[in-house]
């Protein structure tokens, strides 16, 4: 059974306003989407790690993709 610690953070205040605004709409505490958006992090930059040791090279329409969906 995961561990978990009671913490004190300081956050922007834009950044509270949106993960405040995002747990009362999905209806959950606002640490379950902290927890979320940490767990997206340590997701994005494994897969930062996995590409840059895999060698492989992105066509200019792939990062186009990825740069609209990142943007929108």
């Amino acid at each position: 059974m995961p561990t978990v610690e009671k913490v004190s953070l300081s956050l922007k205040v834009e950044d509270l306003q949106w993960a405040r605004a995002k747990a009362e709409a999905e209806g959950v505490p606002l640490s379950a989407v902290m927890t979320e958006a940490l767990h997206a992090q340590r997701r994005f930059e494994a897969m930062g790690r996995y590409l840059a040791e895999s060698g492989h090279t992105f066509t200019q329409e792939e990062i186009d993709a990825v740069t609209r969906e990142w943007t929108r």
